[in-house]
């Protein structure tokens, strides 16, 4: 942890930096894959309380969704901001981390599983490149 003009900040990924690799991938229209997905349309930012992308279309495993998407640094924020008890987020399709956790299962207030998916790996199919800055503790 470092001070940044009074502010103490993280030299890592902020969930904010996620944000373009999503908007880039959907806009290359771009297959990926090793993910089985194919982003459509991003949706519409939200820069409120609620999901992160609204109204998102995209392709995975052969079937196209439309709903939210929900974008995190670790699978496990999911829980620590108790997504799974608010149902602003039932309507989330698809759940994109930075570092994946495969034994963390992500599911709606309604008890819907939802997919998760490295975004990591998104840098590849979109030739997007991650810009790092400063987090906000």
């Amino acid at each position: 942890m470092k001070e940044v003009f009074g502010v103490k900040v993280k030299s890592e990924i902020c969930e904010e930096n996620l944000y373009p690799l999503w908007e880039s991938f959907c806009k290359s229209q771009r297959w990926s894959d090793d993910l089985r997905l194919q982003g459509l349309n991003a949706g519409r930012l939200n820069m409120i309380e609620g999901p992160d992308f609204q109204g998102a279309d995209f392709e995975l495993d052969g079937k196209v969704y439309h709903g939210d998407v929900e974008i995190h640094r670790t699978t496990k924020e999911w829980f620590q901001h108790r997504h799974h008890l608010d149902r602003r987020y039932n309507a989330v399709q698809l759940h994109l981390v930075w570092h994946e956790q495969p034994d963390v299962i992500i599911f709606t207030s309604e008890n819907r599983n939802i997919s998760t998916l490295p975004i990591k790996r998104l840098l590849q199919s979109s030739g997007h490149r991650i810009k790092y800055s400063n987090c906000r503790i």
